[in-house]
């Protein structure tokens, strides 16, 4: 018969197979958790890192709004979204992640934490140009199209014009010329 998981050990089995990058932190903000998703991403193992501030493991670059601290959960429970946000990894490489923080409660409502879920949306991101891309080379091929359809349409009706002109004037005239240049160009 098999042992079966403390809810503490299910929640650590769950957490740790995530393909989204995990961490929590104790109530001074301290990493106590990190799956292998945020170890991936961030650059750092869990256990090079634990005790550390969050801001030491999670740092954000670029114009990216920074990271709210555990302090901000004290007077509102409220969780903060980050979006198109630019990880900067231990190792030196930028990740595009999407992510949430928010407070860890216990039973009576105290803060004793928070956890730092996040996920590398840098593909989906490549994805999403590669397509506004394809729409933009799109647009303007059928911009080209509309453009050369339009101008055929004008040079035919200053052809048929300039034939008209000609069969209406004395030839050997300038102005018969003209038009026999038009039609030349034409």
């Amino acid at each position: 018969m098999r042992k079966s998981k403390s809810d503490g050990e299910l929640a650590q089995l769950v957490l740790g197979n995530l393909s989204d990058a995990v961490i929590a932190t104790d109530a001074d903000g301290r990493v106590v958790f990190m799956n292998s998703a945020a170890e991936e991403m961030t650059g750092s193992s869990f256990k090079a890192v634990a005790g550390t501030p969050l801001k030491n493991v999670f740092r954000l670059g670029g114009s990216s709004v920074p990271l709210p601290g555990i302090s901000s959960f004290r007077h509102t429970h409220e969780p903060r979204l980050f979006h198109n946000s630019v990880l900067l990894a231990r190792n030196g490489r930028e990740v595009l992640v999407d992510g949430a923080i928010g407070p860890i409660l216990d039973a009576r409502g105290v803060l004793c934490g928070c956890t730092l879920a996040f996920h590398d949306i840098g593909e989906a991101f490549a994805e999403e140009w590669a397509s506004l891309d394809r729409q933009k080379v799109a647009a303007i091929g059928a911009l080209a199209g509309t453009v050369s359809r339009d101008f055929t349409n004008w040079l035919s009706a200053i052809s048929g014009h300039a034939s008209a002109i000609a069969d209406n004037l004395i030839p050997k005239t300038r102005a018969h010329e003209e038009a026999l240049r038009i039609l030349a160009v034409s």
